[in-house]
Protein backbone atom coordinates (compact mmCIF):
# COMPACT_ATOMS: atom_id res chain seq x y z
CA UNK A 1 0.00 0.00 0.00
CA UNK A 2 3.25 2.10 0.86
CA UNK A 3 4.62 1.82 -2.55
CA UNK A 4 1.31 2.32 -4.23
CA UNK A 5 0.89 5.52 -2.43
CA UNK A 6 4.50 7.29 -3.19
CA UNK A 7 3.47 6.03 -7.50
CA UNK A 8 0.27 8.04 -6.81
CA UNK A 9 1.89 11.33 -5.58
CA UNK A 10 4.63 10.95 -8.17
CA UNK A 11 2.32 10.56 -10.65
CA UNK A 12 0.16 13.55 -9.75
CA UNK A 13 2.99 15.59 -9.33
CA UNK A 14 4.14 14.82 -12.77
CA UNK A 15 0.66 15.55 -14.16
CA UNK A 16 0.27 18.97 -12.56
CA UNK A 17 3.64 19.58 -14.37
CA UNK A 18 2.02 18.55 -17.44
CA UNK A 19 -0.75 20.54 -17.00
CA UNK A 20 1.33 23.45 -16.62
CA UNK A 21 4.05 23.04 -19.79
CA UNK A 22 0.83 22.54 -22.07
CA UNK A 23 -1.48 25.10 -20.67
CA UNK A 24 1.61 27.29 -21.49
CA UNK A 25 2.26 26.26 -24.89
CA UNK A 26 -1.82 26.33 -25.77
CA UNK A 27 -2.24 30.03 -24.51
CA UNK A 28 0.80 31.38 -26.70
CA UNK A 29 -0.85 29.65 -29.60
CA UNK A 30 -4.15 30.71 -28.88
CA UNK A 31 -2.94 34.37 -29.00
CA UNK A 32 -0.43 34.22 -32.03
CA UNK A 33 -1.44 33.70 -36.07
CA UNK A 34 1.23 30.30 -35.67
CA UNK A 35 -2.14 27.88 -35.86
CA UNK A 36 -4.42 30.19 -37.83
CA UNK A 37 -5.27 33.61 -37.80
CA UNK A 38 -9.18 33.12 -37.24
CA UNK A 39 -8.27 31.09 -34.00
CA UNK A 40 -6.31 34.77 -33.25
CA UNK A 41 -9.03 36.64 -33.71
CA UNK A 42 -11.38 34.87 -31.39
CA UNK A 43 -9.34 35.99 -27.94
CA UNK A 44 -10.06 32.58 -26.29
CA UNK A 45 -9.01 32.32 -22.66
CA UNK A 46 -7.96 29.13 -21.31
CA UNK A 47 -9.06 28.38 -17.68
CA UNK A 48 -7.11 24.95 -16.98
CA UNK A 49 -5.76 22.70 -18.98
CA UNK A 50 -6.16 18.46 -17.44
CA UNK A 51 -4.30 15.57 -19.09
CA UNK A 52 -5.61 12.11 -18.04
CA UNK A 53 -3.59 9.90 -15.75
CA UNK A 54 -3.20 7.50 -18.70
CA UNK A 55 -1.88 10.10 -20.36
CA UNK A 56 -4.85 9.34 -23.60
CA UNK A 57 -6.34 12.74 -23.90
CA UNK A 58 -5.09 16.37 -23.29
CA UNK A 59 -8.96 18.66 -22.05
CA UNK A 60 -8.21 21.89 -22.84
CA UNK A 61 -11.12 24.26 -20.71
CA UNK A 62 -11.92 27.28 -22.23
CA UNK A 63 -14.13 30.63 -20.81
CA UNK A 64 -17.42 31.40 -22.56
CA UNK A 65 -18.39 35.17 -22.92
CA UNK A 66 -21.99 34.28 -22.26
CA UNK A 67 -23.39 35.40 -25.71
CA UNK A 68 -24.69 31.77 -27.54
CA UNK A 69 -23.95 32.39 -30.82
CA UNK A 70 -20.32 33.48 -30.27
CA UNK A 71 -19.74 30.67 -28.11
CA UNK A 72 -20.62 28.25 -30.46
CA UNK A 73 -18.87 29.73 -33.12
CA UNK A 74 -15.79 29.59 -30.77
CA UNK A 75 -16.72 25.80 -29.91
CA UNK A 76 -16.69 24.84 -33.45
CA UNK A 77 -13.28 26.54 -34.63
CA UNK A 78 -11.51 25.16 -31.86
CA UNK A 79 -12.56 21.63 -32.28
CA UNK A 80 -11.97 21.95 -36.07
CA UNK A 81 -8.27 23.27 -35.27
CA UNK A 82 -7.29 20.79 -32.10
CA UNK A 83 -5.43 18.30 -34.62
CA UNK A 84 -3.23 21.68 -35.40
CA UNK A 85 -2.23 22.40 -32.22
CA UNK A 86 -1.59 18.86 -30.95
CA UNK A 87 0.68 18.67 -34.79
CA UNK A 88 2.48 21.95 -33.45
CA UNK A 89 3.19 21.16 -30.37
CA UNK A 90 4.88 17.78 -31.85
CA UNK A 91 6.91 20.20 -34.32
CA UNK A 92 8.13 22.73 -31.52
CA UNK A 93 8.98 19.30 -29.35
CA UNK A 94 7.22 20.67 -26.24
CA UNK A 95 6.85 17.17 -25.19
CA UNK A 96 8.19 13.88 -26.47
CA UNK A 97 4.45 12.56 -27.08
CA UNK A 98 1.69 15.01 -26.80
CA UNK A 99 -1.94 13.44 -26.33
CA UNK A 100 -4.87 14.45 -28.55
CA UNK A 101 -6.36 17.66 -27.71
CA UNK A 102 -9.78 17.91 -26.90
CA UNK A 103 -11.05 21.49 -26.43
CA UNK A 104 -14.06 21.78 -23.71
CA UNK A 105 -16.38 24.94 -22.76
CA UNK A 106 -16.14 25.46 -19.22
CA UNK A 107 -19.23 24.89 -17.24
CA UNK A 108 -18.30 26.50 -13.93
CA UNK A 109 -17.17 29.57 -16.01
CA UNK A 110 -20.38 29.59 -17.51
CA UNK A 111 -22.27 28.62 -14.91
CA UNK A 112 -20.77 31.88 -12.88
CA UNK A 113 -21.39 34.23 -15.72
CA UNK A 114 -25.30 33.18 -15.68
CA UNK A 115 -25.35 33.81 -11.96
CA UNK A 116 -24.08 37.07 -11.74
CA UNK A 117 -26.52 37.93 -14.84
CA UNK A 118 -29.02 36.30 -12.61
CA UNK A 119 -28.04 39.03 -9.72
CA UNK A 120 -27.45 42.11 -12.28
CA UNK A 121 -31.45 41.45 -13.74
CA UNK A 122 -32.51 41.21 -9.65
CA UNK A 123 -30.43 44.29 -8.59
CA UNK A 124 -31.42 46.72 -11.54
CA UNK A 125 -34.43 45.15 -13.39
CA UNK A 126 -34.30 44.17 -17.21
CA UNK A 127 -36.09 47.28 -18.26
CA UNK A 128 -36.56 50.41 -16.23
CA UNK A 129 -39.63 51.86 -16.98
CA UNK A 130 -39.01 55.17 -15.12
CA UNK A 131 -36.36 57.14 -16.43
CA UNK A 132 -35.43 59.16 -13.12
CA UNK A 133 -35.02 55.67 -11.25
CA UNK A 134 -31.55 54.77 -13.73
CA UNK A 135 -28.63 55.04 -11.35
CA UNK A 136 -25.88 55.88 -12.86
CA UNK A 137 -22.91 53.91 -11.83
CA UNK A 138 -19.91 56.67 -12.19
CA UNK A 139 -22.49 59.07 -9.97
CA UNK A 140 -22.34 56.07 -7.27
CA UNK A 141 -18.77 55.78 -7.10
CA UNK A 142 -18.24 59.62 -7.41
CA UNK A 143 -20.30 59.35 -4.11
CA UNK A 144 -18.04 56.60 -2.77
CA UNK A 145 -15.31 58.55 -2.97
CA UNK A 146 -16.09 61.87 -2.01
CA UNK A 147 -17.35 60.27 0.91
CA UNK A 148 -13.98 57.99 1.72
CA UNK A 149 -12.25 61.52 1.19
CA UNK A 150 -14.30 63.21 3.60
CA UNK A 151 -12.60 60.96 6.54
CA UNK A 152 -16.82 60.47 7.70
CA UNK A 153 -17.52 57.15 5.85
CA UNK A 154 -21.59 56.15 6.95
CA UNK A 155 -21.63 53.48 9.62
CA UNK A 156 -23.50 51.40 7.20
CA UNK A 157 -20.76 50.70 4.46
CA UNK A 158 -19.62 47.62 4.46
CA UNK A 159 -21.47 46.85 7.60
CA UNK A 160 -18.21 48.44 9.46
CA UNK A 161 -18.63 51.05 12.46
CA UNK A 162 -16.19 53.37 11.39
CA UNK A 163 -15.91 55.28 14.52
CA UNK A 164 -15.72 52.74 16.23
CA UNK A 165 -12.45 51.62 13.81
CA UNK A 166 -10.85 54.38 14.11
CA UNK A 167 -10.89 54.62 17.57
CA UNK A 168 -9.69 51.13 17.80
CA UNK A 169 -6.50 52.79 15.47
CA UNK A 170 -5.60 55.48 17.49
CA UNK A 171 -6.04 53.33 20.58
CA UNK A 172 -3.49 50.85 18.92
CA UNK A 173 -1.11 53.86 17.65
CA UNK A 174 -0.99 55.29 21.29
CA UNK A 175 -0.01 51.54 22.94
CA UNK A 176 2.78 51.66 20.11
CA UNK A 177 4.04 54.72 21.16
CA UNK A 178 3.81 53.99 24.38
CA UNK A 179 5.92 50.91 24.05
CA UNK A 180 8.47 52.18 22.23
CA UNK A 181 8.86 55.02 24.55
CA UNK A 182 9.18 52.56 27.76
CA UNK A 183 11.56 50.34 25.24
CA UNK A 184 13.85 53.67 24.76
CA UNK A 185 14.43 54.27 28.47
CA UNK A 186 15.06 51.16 29.24
CA UNK A 187 17.61 50.80 27.10
CA UNK A 188 19.14 54.04 28.90
CA UNK A 189 19.06 52.61 32.03
CA UNK A 190 20.89 49.79 30.49
CA UNK A 191 23.92 51.96 29.14
CA UNK A 192 23.82 54.03 32.28
CA UNK A 193 24.38 50.60 34.57
CA UNK A 194 26.48 49.22 32.01
CA UNK A 195 28.85 52.97 32.25
CA UNK A 196 28.66 52.46 35.97
CA UNK A 197 29.80 49.03 36.07
CA UNK A 198 32.71 49.74 34.01
CA UNK A 199 33.78 52.76 36.74
CA UNK A 200 33.04 50.31 39.63
CA UNK A 201 35.83 47.90 37.57
CA UNK A 202 38.13 50.60 36.89
CA UNK A 203 37.84 51.32 40.85
CA UNK A 204 38.88 47.62 41.66
CA UNK A 205 41.13 47.67 39.56
CA UNK A 206 42.85 50.47 40.87
CA UNK A 207 42.49 49.10 44.38
CA UNK A 208 44.40 45.88 43.37
CA UNK A 209 47.42 47.83 42.50
CA UNK A 210 47.63 50.09 45.39
CA UNK A 211 47.83 47.22 46.96
CA UNK A 212 50.70 45.89 45.54
CA UNK A 213 52.79 48.81 47.24
CA UNK A 214 52.08 47.32 50.72
CA UNK A 215 54.34 47.30 53.55
CA UNK A 216 57.07 44.67 53.30
CA UNK A 217 59.16 42.81 56.41
CA UNK A 218 62.18 43.46 54.44
CA UNK A 219 61.34 47.37 53.65
CA UNK A 220 63.20 50.39 55.70
CA UNK A 221 61.35 52.24 58.60
CA UNK A 222 61.37 55.54 55.64
CA UNK A 223 59.45 53.22 53.10
CA UNK A 224 57.50 51.33 56.01
CA UNK A 225 56.16 55.01 57.10
CA UNK A 226 55.71 55.91 53.09
CA UNK A 227 54.36 53.04 52.42
CA UNK A 228 51.82 53.47 55.58
CA UNK A 229 51.05 57.18 54.27
CA UNK A 230 50.48 56.41 50.57
CA UNK A 231 48.22 53.44 51.93
CA UNK A 232 45.84 56.53 54.05
CA UNK A 233 45.80 58.58 51.03
CA UNK A 234 44.40 55.37 49.14
CA UNK A 235 41.55 54.94 51.99
CA UNK A 236 40.45 57.87 51.78
CA UNK A 237 40.65 58.58 48.12
CA UNK A 238 38.57 54.94 47.99
CA UNK A 239 35.75 56.75 50.17
CA UNK A 240 35.78 59.89 48.28
CA UNK A 241 35.06 58.12 45.26
CA UNK A 242 32.50 55.60 46.91
CA UNK A 243 30.47 59.03 48.15
CA UNK A 244 30.83 59.93 44.35
CA UNK A 245 29.41 57.32 42.85
CA UNK A 246 26.39 57.49 45.40
CA UNK A 247 25.84 61.49 44.77
CA UNK A 248 26.12 60.32 40.69
CA UNK A 249 23.58 57.39 41.11
CA UNK A 250 21.41 59.48 43.09
CA UNK A 251 21.89 62.93 40.52
CA UNK A 252 20.48 59.89 37.81
CA UNK A 253 17.52 59.47 39.57
CA UNK A 254 16.31 62.56 40.02
CA UNK A 255 16.60 63.49 36.80
CA UNK A 256 15.01 60.34 35.46
CA UNK A 257 12.19 62.05 38.03
CA UNK A 258 12.08 65.29 36.05
CA UNK A 259 12.73 64.34 33.01
CA UNK A 260 11.93 60.80 31.89
CA UNK A 261 13.01 59.59 28.79
CA UNK A 262 15.20 62.50 27.98
CA UNK A 263 18.14 62.47 30.66
CA UNK A 264 21.28 61.34 28.72
CA UNK A 265 24.77 61.46 31.27
CA UNK A 266 27.61 60.30 29.91
CA UNK A 267 29.75 58.36 32.47
CA UNK A 268 32.40 57.21 29.91
CA UNK A 269 35.05 59.97 30.82
CA UNK A 270 34.77 59.79 34.71
CA UNK A 271 36.47 56.62 37.02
Amino acid sequence: MKVQRKENRGDNIRIKALNVILHRALTDMLHTSEVSQEVCDLNVELSKVSVSVDFSVCRAYWMANGNKDTDSNVEKVLQNYAPCFRHRMLTHQVLGSVPPIVFVRDKEDARIQEVEKLLATAEFGEENENPLSVVDPSASKNLQFSAIASGVPGESMFGIDHADLNKQILEYKRKVKEKMKEADENLLLFKQQEQLAVIRKQKILKRKKQKRFLHDDNDSPQEYLLSRYNNINAVESVSNEIEFDYELQKEIKELKKERPGESKINLSGQS
